[in-house]
């Protein structure tokens, strides 16, 4: 079952605004990926848009509690609706009413103007040339949904190397591709792999860092060049780590060169 499929959300009949899903136990780092849940919050917050001109330009989430594999419930409010923009709130929760999960975004209409390109791809081997992501490191069934190679960095548990700069590179593609009507890349098939952040703190780390979990207390997402293509770089970088959290970043890239999207993330590391 492809990622939209899986975060399917009916309407509740009698509370407009509300819909009701179930949380799937399939696509899990011990709980429910924070990329994954914030897919299905965005899923419910572009039905309340209602218009396809109006694609995912950028999200903010906040994860304020723990919203486990079972029914869930996401209310959505438009806070503003405009020809260029419409911007929403939408809160999920295990528990009707509830806010664990919340989420801003803004969808927005292309329009003419200027053009900047500041960032430059990294110079990685292409994925074809890239060594299949060890499968001992596998522990998720979130990794089940994927392919992919590692680019730059080592993985916890790997012998044999120094830590460095805190950064690593990975080719990812879904193994059930997630397309728009367009038949271009879904924007909500990103905030998934924007959440694969901490493998960048790993190699600042070095090999005999004991294993640690990082769970998300936020999630930004800004959706830039839109792509075809299955294959995408998931660039991380760890700009600092420290009192039981870390900030890190992460660029997606597509094997042509385009700059598909950017994230932000902070996380506590225990």
């Amino acid at each position: 079952m492809g990622l939209l499929e899986a975060l399917a959300a009916a309407p509740d009949p009698a509370r407009p605004g509300r819909a009701h899903l179930t949380v799937p136990n399939t696509w899990d780092f011990l709980a429910p990926s924070g990329g994954v849940l914030m897919s299905a919050a965005l899923a419910v917050m572009r039905e309340a848009v209602g218009d396809p001109s109006h694609r995912l330009v950028s999200a903010q989430c906040v994860f304020a509690a723990p919203i486990l594999p079972g029914p869930a419930t996401v209310d959505v409010s438009v806070l503003r609706r405009g020809r260029g923009a419409t911007q929403v709130e939408g809160r999920m929760a295990s528990e009707p009413g509830g806010a664990d999960l919340v989420c801003l975004a803004t969808f927005g209409a292309e329009r003419s103007g200027f053009e900047v390109r500041g960032a430059a791809m990294p110079e990685v081997p292409h994925w074809r040339d890239c060594r299949v992501w060890p499968p001992r490191s596998r522990r998720f069934s979130f990794f089940e949904r994927f392919e992919d190679r590692l680019a730059l960095g080592h993985t916890l548990g790997e012998q044999g190397w120094s830590p460095g700069a805190p950064r690593y590179a990975r080719w990812i593609r879904y193994l059930e591709p997630v397309r728009g009507a367009d038949g271009g890349l879904d924007p909500l098939a990103l905030p998934p792999i924007i959440d694969l952040m901490p493998p960048a703190l790993i190699q600042a780390l070095g090999p005999d860092a004991p294993p640690f979990f990082a769970p998300s207390l936020d999630l930004t997402v800004h959706v830039l060049e839109p792509t075809d293509r299955e294959w995408l770089l998931v660039s991380g970088f760890g700009r600092w780590a420290g009192g039981g959290r870390a900030s890190c970043e992460v660029e997606i890239w597509d094997e042509d060169g385009r700059l598909v999207a950017f994230g932000t993330q902070t996380m506590i590391v225990r």
